[in-house]
C-alpha cells in the first residue's frame, strides 16, 4: 500500500506545482513528468500485481511469439486494438515490462492532456489526484477495458464541442480495445438530447428506462448481437458467467459508495454549466444503481466505469469546488479514502501489495 500512496503523492505535488507556477514551461514539464513516472510506476512491477497480466497480456505475447500476428489473431479470444498493441511491443522489443509501461503510458497520456485543456473548468491537480485514486489502479487489473476508458474521457471534449465525427472515431477506437465502451455513446445522447427545456424530466425518464432495460436484458440483446454478427463469436463465453448465483454484498464498502455518490451530486450541483451539471448528476445516479445491479449481474459494475469516471472527475474536480483551501483538503483526503476503501480494503483486481519485477 505504501510505494501507491508515495507515487499519489509525488504524482499530486507535481501537479499542485504546475498549477502554482501557472507557465507554460512549468505546465509542460510537469506533464511530462506525471506521464513519465506513473507510467514507470506501472511498468516495472511483478506479474502478480494485477490479475489481467497473467490473464491477458502473458498469454497473448506467448501465442504471438510462436503462432505469429494473423493466427493468434484468428484463435485469440481478445479485441483488435490490444492484439495490434501487442504486436508492435513485440516487434519493436517484446519485453512484458514495456509492455505494461506502454499500456499505462497511453492511459496517462490521455488523460493529462483531457485535464490539461480543461483546466480552466477542472482544477488539474484534483482531477490528476482523481486519475490517481481512481482510475489509475483500476488499469493495473482492468487493461483493456482501462485504456478504452481514457480514451472515452478524451472523447468527452469532443460531446461538450458538439463534434460528433471525432467523438465516433474515438469511440470506434476505444471498442478495438474494450466492446463495452460503445455504451459511452449513451452520454453523448443524454449530453445534447436530455436537456430539452420543459420536456426535460420526461426525456431524463426515458433514458433512465432505456438503460434499465438495456441492462435487464441486456443477455438477450447479447446473443441478438451474436447471433446477427455485431458482437463477435469469441466473446460467447460471457454468457455462461453473466448471473451470479448468490448475491455478496460488503455492506461498509457499499455505504461508501452511496457516501462517494451523494458527495458527488453535491459536488455536481455547483458546476456552474448546465449540460454539464445535469449530466454529471443523472451519470452518478447512474453509477450508484449500476453499482447495486452488479451485486447479481456479473458485468453492471464494469460498464459503470464508463459513466462514473467522467461523473466524478466533473464533480470532485470543478474549480469552484476547491477555491477555499478547506474545501480542496476535503476533496482530497476524500479521494485517498476512496482508494483505501475500494482498492486496498476490497483488494479489488489483486494490485496489493505491490511488487517491483527485477
Amino acid at each position: 500500500m505504501i510505494p501507491y500512496l508515495l507515487i499519489i503523492l509525488v504524482i499530486f505535488l507535481i501537479a499542485v506545482f504546475a498549477e502554482k507556477r501557472n507557465k507554460k514551461k512549468e505546465w509542460i514539464l510537469s506533464c511530462v513528468l506525471i506521464i513519465i513516472l506513473s507510467s514507470l510506476f506501472a511498468g516495472v512491477r511483478d506479474y502478480t500485481v494485477g490479475t489481467d497480466v497473467s490473464v491477458y497480456v502473458l498469454p497473448i505475447i506467448k501465442t504471438m511469439k510462436v503462432n505469429g500476428f494473423l493466427i493468434t489473431l484468428n484463435s485469440a479470444k481478445i479485441d483488435l486494438g490490444f492484439l495490434i498493441l501487442s504486436w508492435l511491443v513485440l516487434y519493436f522489443n517484446g519485453n512484458i515490462q514495456v509492455m505494461l509501461f506502454i499500456i499505462h503510458l497511453i492511459i496517462t497520456t490521455l488523460f493529462v492532456i483531457f485535464a490539461y485543456k480543461k483546466r480552466e473548468k477542472l482544477c488539474f491537480s484534483n482531477a490528476v489526484l482523481f486519475f490517481m485514486t481512481f482510475l489509475y489502479p483500476l488499469g493495473f487489473n482492468f487493461i483493456r477495458q482501462t485504456i478504452a476508458i481514457s480514451i472515452c474521457i478524451y472523447a468527452y471534449r469532443f460531446i461538450e464541442e458538439r463534434d460528433f465525427k471525432k467523438f465516433f472515431l474515438c469511440i470506434l477506437i476505444s471498442s478495438q480495445f474494450h466492446f463495452t465502451s460503445l455504451c459511452f455513446i449513451f452520454v453523448y445522447l443524454y449530453y445534447w438530447f436530455g436537456n430539452r427545456g420543459k420536456y426535460n424530466l420526461f426525456i431524463k425518464y426515458v433514458f433512465l428506462s432505456i438503460l434499465l432495460i438495456f441492462i435487464l436484458f441486456f443477455k438477450e440483446i447479447f446473443e441478438m448481437g451474436l447471433n446477427i454478427g455485431i458482437i463477435p463469436l469469441k466473446y460467447t463465453n460471457y454468457l455462461n458467467v453473466f448471473y451470479m448465483d448468490s448475491i455478496d454484498v460488503q455492506y461498509k464498502v457499499y455505504f461508501f459508495k452511496i457516501l462517494f455518490a451523494f458527495c458527488g451530486i453535491f459536488y455536481a450541483s455547483k458546476i456552474s454549466e448546465k449540460n454539464n451539471k445535469s449530466t454529471v448528476i443523472f451519470l452518478v445516479i447512474m453509477d450508484l444503481f449500476l453499482y447495486t445491479l452488479g451485486f447479481k449481474i456479473m458485468y453492471a459494475e464494469r460498464i459503470t466505469y464508463y459513466f462514473s469516471t467522467i461523473a466524478y472527475l466533473y464533480g470532485y474536480s470543478w474549480k469552484k469546488n476547491s477555491e477555499k483551501y478547506q474545501d480542496k483538503l476535503l476533496i482530497c483526503l476524500f479521494l485517498i479514502l476512496y482508494f483505501l476503501v475500494m482498492y486496498v480494503y476490497t483488494g479489488i483486481g489483486h494490485i496489493i501489495p505491490y511488487r517491483i519485477y527485477f
